[in-house]
């Protein structure tokens, strides 16, 4: 509105009547000759506008002061959102804010925004003073809380904060309409606590950020996509965003890990070479020793009964040592010596990946953050292979050691998803979660993992799969609908279908990898960092 629209019209008249005898005189037109008019009569029509000017410019100046002294509204804002039941709730919360409206003190506003499948819901407190305004922004925050179980009260950001504020500031309740409330559809929502930031959810032009919370690490994770499509890119973010609350332990087959972070705890296999044998956390524990190396090197039962033998009636002090052991170990029959050629082949394997070096594997290497085994530097893919199957039934079998709770990523899994290897990965993914031990599978195709592996791992992050194999197993094993499942193979890089506790409605998410926000205030978790009470 402008200035000459708050003019009253009476006033804008007392303007343009002296306007008119003006131009008269200026152009000496004389609509009544005989009347004669003296010039000081032109010169105070022309002198009056001047004042009534001046006039109305303080007027109104003086005016717009007063009412913003005594209308200014002062503002609240909270974002509401339900994980369960909403319908009852709504009717609830509408007749709660009635009640408390009716004083006339505060003015309250609901504003719901809506878009496609998604959907946000506000409450907004305002008033003159701004005492009361925040004692009852405080006590209707404590009301909703407390009178429904299901509620979560979030902070709003600064920018949504201003426009929400010019469009209830600008507006009167003057009519009796009914309170309308649209609370967020679940498929969308994240804890409000405790959440490891992974990306956006897109609809149109309508975003929002998406978080794993603590539950969704603790029931496991599996990575999948073809090469290229950020699948290990999402396994760096999760480690990285993961790690001011726990421990990470990524067992890098292809050794791409180390690049993207640079500050994580290198575990060389070469300057520490893995003789079970000399690794102080086995050290007169024959159970584990004979456990480790059946499940690292896929022992048939026969195998598994002779080493058992070897090892309790010679306790050898090295792989070297072993061998020795066993090419001395005396043949029955010659089913002894078949089932000696195959334990022998397997134990050299092992040796010929292990050097000599005074420093020796041990556990109190993986420290607090992210740790890195460089598993690339074994060439032997099946001396790889129990290595890294050694590292896990120690970490399983040793699960009741104090510490922070333990991350492992294992990149390239089907590597390690083969016989035995699958079915320790599978038990650990069973049993390990009371002693805070979560896994996170990182592997190209969902029809290398084992079913019982898939089903353990409750959450899913699926770039795009060409496969129709693969997809399908992951339609089935999701309940994707029939849209999302045509989307499968058309993702764009960096975007991944996501399932979990938190997200049971699988949902599109573009995930922000770390490279990208580091140097900017990096939303890597919300809420105070999580308590962590299981053993390691």
């Amino acid at each position: 509105m402008n200035f000459i629209d708050r003019v009253p019209r009476y006033i804008r008249i007392l303007i343009g009547i002296p306007s008119v005898f003006i131009i008269l005189k200026v152009y000496n037109i004389k609509i009544f000759p005989k009347l004669w008019i003296p010039n000081y009569f032109y010169l105070a029509l022309f002198i009056l506008p001047i004042f009534v000017t001046v006039y109305l410019f303080y007027y109104f100046k003086k005016h717009k002061k007063i009412i913003s002294q005594t209308q200014k509204n002062n503002y609240n804002i909270f974002e509401i959102e339900f994980n369960g039941s909403k319908e009852d709730s709504i009717n609830l919360i509408s007749s709660l804010i009635k009640d408390r409206s009716r004083n006339g003190k505060i003015k309250y506003g609901i504003i719901s925004i809506t878009s496609g499948s998604y959907s946000r819901s506000f409450i907004i407190v305002g008033g003159i003073n701004e005492k009361d305004v925040e004692i009852e922004s405080e006590v209707l925050k404590t009301l909703l809380s407390t009178s429904f179980k299901n509620i979560k009260i979030k902070d709003v950001e600064i920018r949504e904060k201003e426009l929400l504020y010019n469009a209830i500031d600008s507006i009167s309740p003057i009519g009796k309409g009914e309170i309308l409330l649209i609370l967020p559809e679940k498929g969308i929502q994240a804890n409000s606590h405790n959440e490891i930031y992974l990306g956006k959810a897109f609809d149109g032009a309508y975003s929002r950020d998406i978080y794993l919370s603590k539950n969704d690490l603790e029931n496991h994770v599996a990575i999948f996509g073809s090469t290229g499509n950020g699948k290990s890119t999402t396994a760096v973010t999760l480690a990285y965003r993961s790690s001011p609350f726990c421990n990470v332990l990524i067992l890098d087959w292809t050794g791409e890990y180390e690049e993207s972070l640079k500050d994580s705890n290198i575990i060389s296999v070469l300057s520490n070479p893995f003789d079970p044998f000399k690794i102080k956390e086995v050290n007169g524990r024959e159970d584990i020793l004979i456990d480790s190396l059946s499940s690292s090197l896929g022992l048939t039962q026969p195998q598994q009964y002779m080493l058992m033998k070897i090892i309790e009636d010679n306790r050898p002090s090295s792989l070297s040592d072993l061998i020795k052991k066993i090419e001395n170990y005396e043949e029955e029959s010659r089913w002894d010596r078949d089932v000696k050629r195959g334990l022998l082949r397997k134990i050299e394997m092992l040796n010929n990946s292990v050097k000599e070096n005074k420093n020796s594997f041990s556990i109190d290497m993986i420290k607090n953050g992210i740790n890195i085994v460089r598993l690339s530097e074994i060439n032997s893919i099946n001396a790889r292979k129990a290595f890294a199957l050694f590292l896990l039934a120690i970490i399983y079998l040793e699960k009741s050691r104090n510490g922070r709770n333990l991350l492992i990523v294992i990149d390239e899994a089907q590597n390690l998803l083969e016989s035995e290897g699958g079915s320790l990965i599978e038990q650990m993914m069973a049993e390990s979660r009371k002693y805070g031990i979560n896994i996170v599978l990182s592997t190209q195709s969902p029809s290398m993992v084992p079913n019982n592996i898939l089903l353990n791992a409750n959450t899913k992050i699926i770039h795009a799969l060409k496969s129709a194999r693969d997809k399908e197993i992951i339609a089935s094993s999701m309940n994707l609908s029939r849209d999302l499942l045509n989307q499968l193979d058309k993702l764009d890089k960096g975007e991944a279908i996501i399932q979990s506790v938190s997200l049971p409605n699988p949902i599109i998410v573009r995930v922000e990898p770390i490279n990208e926000i580091r140097n900017k205030s990096e939303k890597v978790f919300k809420g105070k960092p999580i308590d962590i009470d299981p053993k390691v």
